[in-house]
Formats: C-alpha cells, sequence, structure tokens
C-alpha cells in the first residue's frame, strides 16, 4: 500500500512580506476575503488574523496622544543584541571609570538585565587583544611634543606617555622594572611607530631620563612644573605655619 504524501500548509511557509502582503490586501478590501482564501489556498481564519495583526501594528506606530508627557515619549528604539550589551559594558568601565560591580547593578537597574561580575570580566579581557593590535600599528609621527612619566598599580610601574596637544596616550605599558634599558626599548618601539617628537617634557626621573638619552639624544627633554609648584607650595605652607 503506497504512503500518502502529506500536503503542505500553504499559511506556513509564507514568510513576513508574504503576510505583509495579504494583510494589505484584507485591509484594501479590494476583493472578498473568501476569494483571496481561494487564489491563495488558506483559510479565511488565517487572513483575519494577518489583518487583525496589521492593524494592531498601525494603531501602535500611531497611538501617540497628545496627552502624554514629553518626558514620557519614545524617542527612539535601540535593537539589543549581545554586541551591543558588550559595548555598553565597555563604555561603563572604561569611558565612564565605573567598577565591575556598578556595571552590573547598572545592568539590573536599567536594562532589567542579570549579568556576572565574570562575564563583565570576559568582556574586558576580549576587547584587550584587537585594541592591543590597533595600538601598535597606529602611527605616531604627528606628535610634537609629548609628556612622560611612570605610574604605579599595586607597586607596578607603568611607563606612560601622552600627547601634550591631543592627550592622546600613546604610551601605557606594565613593566617589572622602569630602569633606563626598560624605557629605552619601549621608546623604540614607539621609534617603529614614527615617534620623533621635537620636545618631551618628564620629571627628574634617572631612569626615564637615561632611556630618552639613549634613543633621543638630540631630543630636549625639558622638566615639568608640577614638581617644583609642588614643593613651592610645601614652603609656603610652612612659613605661613611659622608665621
Amino acid at each position: 500500500m503506497a504512503m500518502l504524501t502529506p500536503t503542505p500548509c500553504i499559511a506556513k511557509q509564507m514568510n513576513g512580506s508574504e503576510r505583509a502582503s495579504l494583510a494589505l490586501e484584507a485591509i484594501k478590501e479590494s476583493k472578498p476575503v473568501v476569494a483571496l482564501s481561494k487564489a491563495l489556498n488558506v483559510s479565511r481564519q488565517f487572513i483575519h488574523r494577518q489583518k487583525t495583526k496589521a492593524v494592531e501594528t498601525i494603531n501602535k506606530a500611531f497611538s501617540d496622544s497628545i496627552d502624554t508627557p514629553d518626558d514620557e515619549k519614545i524617542l527612539f528604539n535601540i535593537p539589543v543584541t549581545k554586541s551591543w550589551l558588550k559595548q555598553v559594558a565597555l563604555s561603563l568601565l572604561l569611558d565612564c571609570q565605573s567598577s565591575f560591580r556598578g556595571a552590573k547593578k547598572m545592568f539590573a537597574n536599567v536594562l532589567d538585565y542579570s549579568i556576572s561580575v565574570s562575564t563583565l570580566f570576559s568582556y574586558y579581557l576580549e576587547a584587550v587583544t584587537p585594541a592591543q593590535q590597533i595600538n601598535r600599528s597606529e602611527k605616531l609621527g604627528g606628535i610634537d611634543t609629548g609628556a612622560q612619566d611612570e605610574m604605579f598599580i599595586n607597586n607596578v610601574p607603568v611607563l606612560t606617555g601622552i600627547d601634550v596637544n591631543s592627550l592622546y596616550c600613546y604610551l601605557a605599558s606594565m613593566e617589572s622594572q622602569r630602569d633606563g634599558d626598560t624605557w629605552a626599548i619601549k621608546l623604540m618601539e614607539l621609534q617603529d611607530n614614527a615617534f620623533n617628537p621635537t620636545r618631551v617634557i618628564a620629571d627628574d626621573g634617572s631612569g626615564l631620563r637615561a632611556g630618552h638619552q639613549i634613543v633621543f639624544p638630540e631630543v630636549p627633554c625639558d622638566g615639568d612644573v608640577f614638581h617644583m609648584i609642588s614643593t613651592l607650595i610645601s614652603m609656603r605652607l610652612f612659613f605661613r605655619n611659622r608665621l
């Protein structure tokens, strides 16, 4: 006995644009629903459902009442994707300098979305490699005056450099040492990216100045005013207290 092949359901095979066209035909009433049903081989109930869905969508789109306060009117809608959530997380951590737990709280309070601290940290680590690749490929020939110094994170030195005119950070490298050889190596790496300033501003750090002398012996390394001002402020405070 031969097996009967089931007849495919035309309604289920319709894509979104076909259903939209069917709903518009039903709304225009250019043809009776019965005629549409026979022509497309779908049920009348299916046609009425598409028509109802289209009418509800149109009503919702134009239901912005004039009585709605300006602060409550919808300005725009954002398609929330995983990539968008990663972007928000990185913006909170880098632009806003939020803590991981602060970012987690923002996701819960504003977006009603639960996210763990470990997930936020994975987003952060995921962005490190492409960011390093972009930084290594950046050409630094436009930097005229650089300001260089050393920061410390948990007593670990971070060699830093800032373009004075644009405040672009061209160097931020965590190192185990801050001697002249370490500074010279980092400056040579910058030199490979066309870094060739006409002037550098720095403090009296011996390692920093030794590395600068090795790589840029002809470039002036001027002293910064911060330490001089800091000393003068301390001196003023001393004499004010004595007075």
